[in-house]
């Protein structure tokens, strides 16, 4: 994602005019106005950047801010339609997923790259079955709150009339070799 720095410094010197010069009050006032611009006006654009306007630094409100741009509700539910309350980690993830998920194709390739990004060193992916079916494949056992993320309406980049399964597969339960990426006899990890 590209992002421009916004210069936000003001100089009041430029109202300075020749026919001024000798005005001693004006160029007081255009002094003390300069004064309160420095200690005040670039603080509060430094704090609006980093506290709303940047989605990885923002506070609660800038996250309840993105929401309601974004139109992703903080509480959320999972599939037994149980309330799971996020964090501001877990809803900032899912604000981001709400990001990528306006850019996305919906390809395998690209829901893979989807999820490495947003579950980082996790080891998630998603398989097509090549017939109006996919299933995110879990390698661990993800948190109900990661998947109240996951099971979020629009979270997935998936293609219309494609139904999504989950399936989780413990480490310790497959079949391969360790130091191997957990690969078989040439054929990888057995799957249902």
């Amino acid at each position: 994602m590209k992002r421009y720095d916004v210069d936000t410094n003001v100089d009041l010197s430029k109202v300075k005019l020749w026919q001024y010069e000798n005005a001693s009050r004006f160029l007081a006032l255009i002094d003390n106005s300069q004064a309160f611009v420095n200690e005040n006006v670039d603080s509060f654009w430094d704090n609006f950047k980093k506290d709303i306007f940047n989605l990885d630094t923002a506070n609660t409100f800038g996250l309840s801010l993105w929401g309601m741009l974004l139109g992703v509700e903080r509480p959320s539910y999972d599939d037994g339609g149980v309330m799971v309350k996020f964090d501001d980690e877990q809803y900032r993830t899912l604000l981001k997923g709400r990001v990528m998920l306006m850019n996305s194709n919906g390809s395998v390739k690209d829901i893979n790259a989807y999820l490495n990004f947003l579950f980082p060193e996790k080891p998630v992916f998603v398989v097509d079955y090549q017939n109006m079916t996919m299933k995110l494949v879990f390698y661990y056992q993800p948190t109900a709150q990661e998947m109240a993320v996951i099971q979020s309406d629009g979270f997935l980049p998936i293609p219309a009339g494609v139904k999504v399964g989950y399936v989780i597969v413990p480490p310790d339960e497959v079949f391969g070799f360790h130091g191997q990426d957990l690969q078989t006899f040439e054929y990888g990890t057995f799957l249902a």
